[in-house]
Parts: C-alpha cells; structure tokens; sequence
C-alpha cells in the first residue's frame, strides 16, 4: 500500500482512512499536493516508522496515527494549525512530537499529555 502512494501517484486529495490497517507501510513521505491528513489516515498501521509532512501541510485529522506502535518521532511543522482529536493514540511509548516553540503542535501536545521536544 506505501509503495503504490510514494511512486505510482500522487493525488491532490485523499480520503479518510486510505492507509488504515496497512501491514507493510514503514516509511512515507507526503507531497506538496497534499494539504492535509484525514481522519484516520495511518489508523493501526503498526509498521509505520518514519512519516516525513512538508512544510505547508495545514492539518492532521482525528485517529490519523493512532495505533501507529512503531512510530517514535514525528515532526509537525508550523504550518498545521490544527490537529483531530487522539491524532496519536497508541503510538510508540516513547513517542516524541517534534515542533517548534510556540506552535499549534507544541500546544496540542502539552493539552493532551504527549511528550515533545521543541526543535
């Protein structure tokens, strides 16, 4: 399922839960095209490692990588001004948020008790 999203298209929209419980998925990169992460976009896809956003992605949805067990880190840059609600339950332990200091990221992350670090 990641392969045929990273190198056969690259859609201007893509719905909810398009990935959701994608057993092979370790490692995504999302285009320019792409201006948002739906709603349970990655839900249970307990491969997914590493995921790389663009600097213009302006939303992450509800349960988008929930159930994501490997995910450790994930950088949220400054442009999503908002992020759904449990957007990363039931990630890794030691999951890490990565945003800047003042952000909307940095905020949802002290409001629902996810680890973070300011970059």
């Amino acid at each position: 399922c990641g392969k045929v999203f990273s190198k056969v298209f690259a859609p201007h929209w893509i719905g909810n839960g398009v990935f959701s419980q994608c057993t092979s998925l370790e490692t995504i990169e999302i285009k320019e095209n792409i201006d948002r992460i739906p709603d349970e976009m990655f839900l249970g896809c307990e491969a997914l490692k590493k995921v790389k956003l663009h600097e213009q992605i302006s939303r992450i949805g509800a349960r988008a990588f929930a159930g994501c067990r490997n995910l450790e880190t994930l950088y949220v840059p400054d442009s999503v001004t908002a992020i759904g609600e449990n957007a990363f339950s039931d990630v890794h332990d030691k999951f890490i948020l990565m945003c800047s200091f003042g952000s909307y990221a940095e905020s949802y992350a002290r409001n629902h008790k996810i680890t973070y670090q300011l970059v």
